[in-house]
Parts: structure tokens; sequence; C-alpha cells
């Protein structure tokens, strides 16, 4: 398995819609949902999952992985960060601890070659009611 290497959003987006052992970890926290929205990969016949990455935690983070995937030596993982380079590090960590590979997604979801910005789908945060607090 080759781990820690990185790839295009675009790239990423296109191994999620042919490997069916390939899933989207979303490492954001989550307040950048709400404000920046998510990945949609529904036309892939899949889900992003979502779990906060907190580097002061690695064994809670790798527990809640275990937990939502119930295979993980047969799963490739293509983890989206923000822009912070914490995709790289998780990748590398998910690969050290039984997953089969894990792939970096190159710039994130809001970097200049990111997710967002190469026009992949995206799900808007959903608006809220009301006077903004802000």
């Amino acid at each position: 398995g080759s781990s820690g290497s990185s790839g295009s959003a675009k790239n990423a987006y296109t191994k999620l819609g042919t490997d069916d052992n390939a899933q989207l970890l979303d490492i954001r926290a989550t307040a950048d949902f709400r404000q920046v929205g998510s990945p949609n990969i529904k036309g892939l016949g899949k889900k992003a999952v979502s779990t906060v990455y907190n580097g002061e935690d690695k064994p809670g983070f790798l527990k809640k992985l275990s937990l939502k995937f119930k295979d993980p030596e047969n799963t490739t993982l293509y983890i989206l960060d923000k822009f912070d380079g914490n995709s790289e590090l998780v990748a590398e960590l998910v690969a050290l601890n039984g997953f089969k590979s894990a792939y970096a997604i190159k710039d994130g979801a809001e970097g200049p070659r990111g997710w967002l910005n190469s026009s992949l789908p995206w799900i808007e945060p959903k608006k809220t009611s009301g006077p903004s607090s802000g």
C-alpha cells in the first residue's frame, strides 16, 4: 500500500467514483461545515465520512475511525482538510494503523487547487434565518 501521498481533488473524486473501496474522510472542524459547507459525493453513490481531527488526541481519532470503517484493510481513504496540511498527517497516521492506503487531497477544501476551486460538487452550508450575530 502507498501511504502519505497526495493527489488532486479531481483525482480523488474520480477515484471515489471508480473504486468501491475508496471513501472520503472529511477531517475539518464542525465550524467549517457550518460556514463553508461540505463535499457532495452523492452523485457517486457515497457519503463523506466526517471525523474531526484533533492533533492532540490521535488514539481517540483512530478509535472513532474504527467505528465508522468496518473493513479498514480493504479501505482506501481520501482525506479532506480545510487547507492546513492536516490531511497529510492523517493519511500517514491511518496508513500506519490498518488502512489499506490513504491519500491527502491536495489543497484541501479551500486551497487554490482544492475541492471548491476544482468546481467539484459541493453542499452549501444551510443559511440560518433571522439576524446574523457576527
